[in-house]
């Protein structure tokens, strides 16, 4: 297996839904959303986002400039 080259992989810190979130692209797709919610210092919940559907109508954000950096 080749698996996925490291130069091809980029991740983001934004904001999504007013939370800090990861995304990471890869060769300029997007492959995943991380999303946490925070209490004080603490990570108290970590959502992963991969699905297809949801992943598209975020990237349509991303490209619009709803999702906040």
């Amino acid at each position: 297996s080749t698996g996925i080259r490291l130069e091809s992989v980029t991740l983001d810190i934004l904001d999504v839904n007013h939370e800090p979130a990861v995304v990471i692209r890869v060769a300029g797709a997007l492959d995943s959303v991380y999303t946490m919610s925070v209490a004080g210092d603490v990570v108290t919940s970590l959502r992963i986002i991969r699905n297809p559907a949801k992943l598209e109508f975020l990237n349509r954000q991303l490209a619009v400039g709803s999702v906040r950096l």
